[in-house]
């Protein structure tokens, strides 16, 4: 998990707000979708809401959704070099 924690940091300065345990499926489904920031682009908090349902079962709400895109916005961090590598080595992580 060392390497996942330190793939996310880079691109999520505020992953640890997102959610209480970092090895649930929902964080899973989370970062396999939506390995950077770059692709939370254009999603809404409605829609971000309706995906975390499923994962969690139910226990993530919309407040979860709005929580983490705010987070998202406030870091407002940009691709890095070669982000697309990044990305399919923490969706590799999250398999």
């Amino acid at each position: 998990m060392p390497q996942f924690h330190d793939q996310i940091q880079n691109v999520y300065p505020s992953y640890k707000k997102f959610f209480r345990a970092m090895e649930c499926p929902t964080v899973l489904a989370f970062f396999g979708k939506y390995p950077s920031p770059s692709y939370l682009c254009g999603i809404g908090i409605k829609e971000l809401g309706a995906f975390l349902r499923v994962p969690s079962h139910n226990t993530c709400s919309d407040k979860r959704a709005e929580l983490i895109l705010d987070l998202v916005e406030q870091d407002a961090m940009k691709d890095r070099d070669y982000q697309y590598v990044r990305d399919e080595v923490v969706r590799g992580l999250v398999r």
